[in-house]
């Protein structure tokens, strides 16, 4: 890959550019966009921005905004404060003139309410709205939001539940809420399956899997097995009966044993549980080495039964993930609903599998160039669909971090950002970190890069050695941004400390806190200048809300204020 340098890099057919957390890619978009303005003459509202979140959206939209009246300045001769759009306003200026360089900019400034910056979905739904024939779309459909969505499957998954679960044979029920089945399980699992995540099946779904007959014979088989473990566990009640006296007198010459298993004789099922409990435990084998011999059998035995139930199991979430599925799509199609899934299938479905000419065409000349950021978390629909309408003639840009791509957001998988990384015309990596210290900086790239061949991220695929995530050594930027010191001298960056227990992770973020505010002798240096730190410094991430809640009230004893970034709602909080 090539070092990409946003001032310089051509600007021309396919690109790819891989750029690791805090390096600038949505300065680098709103560069780009300004030079396709000055340098390719392209109106600013052919220019397609899609970005990830909305959020993310409006970032870029403000940022597009800033640069393009940062640019414009530049152009009359007033200072914008950036050398690069400085520098890419003089290029022009030197190319076509000054008075066409300041024109173009005005235009630009004129028509910014029409720039295309949107989401996914947002570029789907203006598609179908605006190429209503071509995409075969029927009007006046209502788009579902993601609550409409959850009350409609939830609707479904009820239906389901009450036709199908509760009709079932009791002591089949029986069998399958001990493995933990139930309403709430089943919801989890469809709802992933809605979301676009794969059951992996573990047996053929019968077309028949609740008929009476069916039932009865999964019923037997079960039955069957459980009588298998009865018979297993007499014959270890009757060696047990068999040796009542001389098990009990090893027992009482054992201090350990006597404070357990003396009362366990008069239940034998309780026993048994007990011995299973602590059958590695040395004194239990020694007292008890023949009832352990005769454990494995019961052991295969039981494993076979709750296997048994647990592919039953799997075969009631892929009946109620198919019936949940039909019924949804029955109710979209009575009530004209579309979902943002629905959007982006009927999109693919014009443009990559039916491959409206007309679409393509609109499309390339509506939008001469694309951005494409956050490229890891596209699916292979949405590759698809600006690979087919942008690679062959227009500028695309896809702008991506593969070490990223291994949390599969929604339906984004690696094997698409290979596809694409080994299809663009140019490939491009960014690894100048801005947002970071040096010291920090220089222990993740100690972390991860042991050595220049290491996959950090352990995945090669076998078909080709392109494939694979590899660590490029990041660089720190040539201004640092201060750091941590203890009597002048700097911390190691980055620790990890093992914890067994989640209160004992709570405890020591808050001591590692209460230290660092405390001691005066820790202190921050910024720019040559020093400082005490102070509570608005530290940032601490957590897996659950609970945690970051248990931390808080933990900070909170030492009154320490903080406050936790959720998606709770302030009027609902205490």
């Amino acid at each position: 890959m090539s070092p990409f340098n946003v001032e310089t890099v051509e600007i021309r057919g396919s690109n790819l550019i891989e750029a690791s957390a805090g390096t600038g890619k949505t300065y680098s978009i709103a560069i780009l966009t300004l030079r396709l303005i000055l340098e390719n003459n392209i109106p600013i509202s052919e220019i397609l921005m899609v970005t990830f979140t909305n959020a993310a959206v409006a970032e870029l939209e403000t940022r597009i905004r800033e640069f393009v009246g940062k640019a414009y300045k530049e152009s009359v001769g007033q200072s914008s404060g950036d050398n690069i759009i400085r520098n890419v306003v003089s290029a022009t200026q030197n190319k076509i003139g000054v008075t066409e360089t300041t024109q173009r900019l005005k235009n630009a400034i004129l028509f910014l309410d029409e720039t295309s910056i949107m989401t996914m979905h947002g570029f789907c739904q203006r598609t179908l709205s605006e190429f209503a024939f071509e995409t075969g779309q029927v009007f006046g459909a209502e788009t579902l939001s993601s609550d409409a969505i959850d009350v409609l499957t939830t609707d479904c998954l009820n239906e389901f539940w009450r036709k199908q679960i509760t009709t079932m044979d009791v002591s089949l029920l029986k069998y399958i809420i001990k493995q933990n089945f139930n309403q709430n399980a089943l919801k989890d699992v469809v709802d992933a399956s809605l979301s676009g995540k794969k059951l992996l099946p573990l047996a053929d779904l019968p077309m028949d899997i609740l008929s009476i007959k069916s039932q009865a014979e999964m019923l037997a088989s079960f039955i069957e097995l459980e009588t298998k473990i009865q018979e297993k566990e007499q014959e270890i009640f009757n060696v047990i009966e068999a040796n009542h006296e001389d098990l009990l007198d090893l027992v009482n010459k054992n201090s350990n044993a006597k404070k357990i298993f003396p009362l366990l004789f008069e239940n034998y099922e309780l026993l048994l549980a007990k011995i299973i409990e602590k059958r590695k435990t040395g004194y239990v084998v020694n007292i008890f080495s023949a009832i352990i011999s005769m454990l494995p059998e019961l052991d295969e035995l039981e494993g076979e039964l709750k296997i048994s139930i647990l592919v039953f199991i799997n075969q009631l979430y892929q009946f109620a993930i198919q019936s949940v599925d039909n019924q949804f799509e029955a109710a979209k199609q009575k009530e004209s609903f579309l979902t943002f899934n629905d959007m982006i299938a009927n999109v693919h479905k014009a443009i990559y599998i039916q491959k409206q000419d007309k679409l393509l065409t609109a499309l390339r000349k509506k939008y001469q160039a694309a951005f494409i950021d956050e490229f890891q978390d596209t699916d292979r629909l949405q590759f698809e669909i600006f690979h087919t309408i942008f690679k062959e003639s227009n500028i695309l840009f896809y702008i991506g971090d593969p070490k990223q791509s291994i949390y599969g957001w929604r339906k984004a998988d690696i094997f698409t950002y290979f596809e694409a990384r080994n299809g663009v015309d140019y490939q491009y990596e960014m690894n100048t970190n801005f947002r970071s210290s040096t010291s920090v900086i220089n222990a993740l790239n100690s972390f991860f890069l042991p050595n220049e061949n290491f996959d950090a991220f352990y995945y090669a695929s076998e078909e080709s050695e392109k494939n694979k995530i590899l660590y490029t050594k990041v660089k720190a930027p040539e201004k640092d941004k201060g750091s941590i010191r203890l009597n002048n001298e700097g911390l190691v960056p980055l620790t990890i400390i093992k914890c067994k227990k989640n209160d004992e992770i709570i405890h020591s973020v808050a001591s590692t806190v209460v230290e660092l505010l405390s001691n005066p002798d820790y202190i921050i240096v910024e720019n040559n200048v020093s400082r005490p730190i102070k509570p608005s410094d530290f940032g601490i991430l957590v897996r659950t809300n609970n945690q970051a809640r248990a931390i808080k009230e933990s900070l909170t004893a030492y009154k320490i204020p903080s406050v936790t970034i959720d998606e709770s709602k302030l009027l609902t909080t205490d």
